[in-house]
């Protein structure tokens, strides 16, 4: 049953959990919900659970955990009777990436990038099909060589938390970001990070602890090494000098940390699009259940994987679409005004992507204030980076302690969109984040719309204004450099 249920991985042994630690649970969900709990931990996890419940969930836990309950239940018993999947949603299912992309009147091309430490990441381009697609037409290129050394700038679209390349070609051609930017002339390149279980692969399989584990990662890392090493490969196959960047989510996150680690790197960017990004995460405290999760792995110690991939997961929710969304939405956070549910099981055919329990004990970190510190001098957020120890900290930041980032490096045209309705990244911290960068050369759109959830930034079938407003942000800046 563990393979059935691992791919929630931390939401559901937190449920787990807190079903144990309710005396009235009902036992009838035990089989579900029965997760090895020495997957995070080795020893000490009662009083270290019980620490997270009430910092982070409050005394009122058990009425968020008997609603989550319920949902989860729900959920189940609809997915075990259900057989309510669109048919034209499980044909692209069955598809390969390759074939879905082409299927959306795209070419898919697969690059594999050393981004260092052992670790290689694959990074897709959307490829302008060279066979027009029936009722879809033709690209704006014919997808030779010299129609594309004819394009504009190139743009990598990073990936987000526990995201991966793949998931950014489930939407469909008119709504979804990659496909418009593509449509819109741009040579779209779609990156990954280290740590994700269906694009990255390591290549050391020993260490010791003069070898840090391959675990042993954050947002830092993929600050300076993951982006830098793609951006350098896309200018080299491109053959241009610059590139554009949208992030969203950690995809922004990673992006403004290199522009503050790697200065250098901010006279190989045109354009950066922040879709909801922040510096620091500290008035994040709408989301109870997430900051308790991340609460538990904050104090597992030891780098190890964490939600890694299945390809079994999309078959897990199939015909209960709307069941399992609702428990994603008490989880997570995700509200349903902008999302078409009825995709839910092709969204998670490339979810989770897997990371590292470092990578989350960091978000921890931006949670906590005192991890932050203002600059009296720019009035800018300085936010520190992880603690990898001694060692491991000389090795990336050439100071056996931690350091401070500050954005006052990031030089680049910039435009920031965030909404009311991000519980993650919130809408006061990218008014801090906006507020600190340069007024020149910063723009900003902000979404007052509480039903505008983090990720409609990624997912968005209903609205897609943001991802063409993207679209002409970069253009302008492409008309700027010509």
């Amino acid at each position: 049953m563990w393979a059935s249920v691992r791919y929630f991985g931390v939401i559901i042994s937190s449920v787990s959990l807190l079903t144990a630690m309710l005396e009235d649970a009902p036992n009838e969900m035990g089989e579900v919900l029965e997760i090895p709990w020495y997957f995070f931990y080795e020893s000490g996890r009662k009083s270290t659970e019980k620490s997270c419940l009430h910092t982070e969930l409050g005394p009122d836990y058990a009425h968020l955990f008997e609603r989550i309950k319920k949902n989860f239940k729900t959920f189940h018993d609809v997915n075990r009777t259900a057989k309510r999947v669109r048919e034209d949603v499980v044909e692209e299912i069955n598809m390969s990436l390759t074939q879905l992309v082409a299927h959306r009147g795209f070419d898919l091309e697969v690059h594999n990038v050393s981004v260092g430490d052992g670790w290689t990441v694959t990074v897709h381009r959307i490829v302008p099909a060279k066979v027009a697609v029936p009722g879809l037409g033709s690209s704006q290129a014919d997808g030779s060589s010299s129609s594309r050394s004819m394009a504009k700038a190139p743009v990598l679209v990073p990936s987000f938390l526990l995201g991966s390349s793949g998931f950014w070609l489930t939407a469909g051609r008119n709504t979804s970001l990659v496909y418009i930017l593509a449509d819109g002339g741009f040579d779209v390149w779609l990156g990954n990070y280290r740590g994700n279980s269906l694009y990255a692969r390591h290549e050391r399989t020993n260490y010791s602890e003069e070898t840090e584990s391959p675990w042993a990662f954050t947002v830092n890392d993929h600050a300076l090494y993951d982006t830098p090493a793609q951006i350098d490969y896309i200018l080299a196959v491109t053959g241009q000098p610059k590139l554009h960047l949208v992030g969203m989510s950690q995809g922004s996150i990673s992006t403004i940390q290199m522009l503050s680690l790697r200065p250098e790197y901010n006279n190989k960017v045109l354009a950066f699009a922040s879709l909801a990004g922040a510096r620091s995460l500290t008035s994040a405290d709408q989301l109870p259940f997430i900051k308790y999760i991340v609460c538990l792995v904050a104090n597992h110690l030891k780098p190890d994987e964490i939600l890694p991939w299945d390809e079994n997961f999309a078959s897990l929710v199939q015909g209960a679409e709307d069941e399992g969304f609702q428990l994603v939405k008490d989880l997570i956070g995700m509200t349903p005004h902008y999302a078409d549910l009825s995709k839910l099981s092709l969204w998670l055919k490339y979810l989770p992507g897997g990371t590292s329990t470092w990578a989350l004990r960091y978000y921890h970190d931006l949670w906590n204030s005192s991890k932050i510190r203002m600059d009296n001098s720019s009035k800018a957020e300085l936010v520190q980076t992880f603690d990898y120890g001694p060692r491991g900290n000389m090795r990336r930041f050439n100071s056996e302690s931690p350091i401070m980032m500050n954005v006052e490096h990031l030089k680049v045209p910039t435009k920031v969109y965030f909404s009311s309705g991000d519980l993650y990244c919130t809408a006061e911290e990218n008014w801090k984040l906006v507020n600190s960068l340069p007024a020149n050369t910063t723009e900003y759109l902000f979404i007052d719309d509480l039903n505008y959830s983090h990720y409609n930034f990624a997912l968005n079938d209903r609205d897609p204004s943001v991802f063409y407003d993207v679209l002409n942000f970069l253009r302008k800046n492409e008309i700027s450099r010509n």
